[in-house]
């Protein structure tokens, strides 16, 4: 009868499925689009079977199609080839020339390569210099809404207080007009108030101070990524603004900001030209890699 016949079909399917390699569900998920279709075009789907009903034909093709004991143990030989690796430091020297010290500012135009790559960086560079989790700073994607540190959650301790407009203060908030009336040069250090924003609560802290050439270094490019980016108190941390050409009337402003998966694109991009097989990197490679904890 029909119902047969498209039944058979429909097992015929799962077989050229398996034929091309597909396996367990991979094989067999096409079913739900046959239902679907059917369902719309306001046919009868009885020859699927049903949870009370099965077709035991489809249920015999579905469990055929299922992965074998061989199969089964090379993919789980796959996976424990493919730990994710610490980054190294060739591996981070290439990344920070290639993002950070060979790039500009530029950020008006068409162009914005040079901070998009400085974004891209300082993404990198949060996790391996602090531990941190790349999923507390970054999206998974541009439109997430999730629970990214903020720039307001960072505050620059001064050397000297410095009266602005009647007001003395000993210390900025990360991403505040105040900091642009501000020199780098009494800084003492900053205070990162949290590295997740998960509870709402301050959790965790981290100083981040002068006493050696690298952290030195490394609060100077922190504060060099908030006053250039363009970085608001409520943003997320890694946020740039971006100016682009008018259209017709009045300039258009774009903001973005970073996402976990250019952070992972940087890294296997740079594995792989460096002669290793990206599929050993992630971001978590980073976290490994740290030299730092949060105390």
């Amino acid at each position: 009868n029909d119902d047969r016949a498209r039944s058979l079909l429909v097992c015929r399917h799962i077989k050229a499925q398996y034929d091309e390699g597909k396996r367990d569900k991979k094989a067999h998920k096409g079913t739900a689009a046959i239902r679907y279709f059917f369902t719309v075009a306001g046919l009868v789907v009885a020859f699927l079977g049903s949870v009370g009903n099965p077709n035991h034909m489809i249920q015999a093709a579905r469990r055929a199609a299922g992965s074998n004991t061989d199969e089964l143990r090379l993919a789980a030989q796959k996976r424990s080839s493919t730990v994710k690796l610490p980054v190294f430091s060739e591996l981070m020297n290439k990344l920070e020339e290639e993002l950070w010290t060979s790039q500009g500012w530029d950020w008006t135009g068409r162009s914005k390569k040079g901070i998009d790559c400085k974004q891209v960086f300082m993404g990198i560079w949060w996790a391996y210099d602090l531990c941190a989790r790349v999923g507390e700073y970054t999206h998974s994607q541009a439109t997430d809404k999730d629970h990214c540190i903020r720039a307001n959650e960072l505050i620059f301790v001064l050397v000297k207080p410095v009266t602005i407009d009647g007001r003395t203060l000993g210390s900025v908030i990360g991403g505040s007009a105040h900091m642009a009336m501000v020199e780098f040069a009494n800084v003492e250090y900053c205070l990162v108030g949290a590295t997740s924003h998960k509870g709402g609560s301050l959790v965790k802290r981290k100083f981040i101070s002068k006493t050696t050439e690298e952290e030195d270094r490394s609060l100077c490019r922190l504060w060099q990524w908030i006053k250039c980016s363009g970085v608001r108190p409520e943003d997320e941390l890694f946020t740039r603004y971006s100016s682009n050409p008018k259209r017709k009337s009045g300039e258009r402003v774009t903001r973005k900001v970073l996402c976990r998966s250019a952070v992972a694109a940087a890294i296997k991009k740079a594995a792989d030209e460096l002669g290793f097989d990206k599929d050993h990197f992630s971001t978590h490679s980073l976290r490994k890699a740290g030299r730092s904890d949060m105390s």
